[in-house]
């Protein structure tokens, strides 16, 4: 139980940070473009964020 409750805690969190990285996203695509070296690092950013949850998900 407490290993289930870990993990739903360790998820939560990194949702909230995805959520959080997505919007600095957003805001840098806005500020400077998509194609933009600051664009590109936050989405990379963003992608091993998923890549966490979705590993999360797979051991739940």
């Amino acid at each position: 139980m407490v290993l289930e409750k870990d993990l739903f805690l360790l998820k939560q969190e990194i949702e909230k940070l995805m959520a959080e990285k997505q919007q600095e996203l957003n805001n840098v695509v806005l500020k400077y473009g998509l194609r933009s070296k600051e664009a590109l690092y936050v989405s990379q950013e963003l992608d091993i964020m998923i890549n966490q949850v979705m590993k999360i998900k797979a051991l739940t």
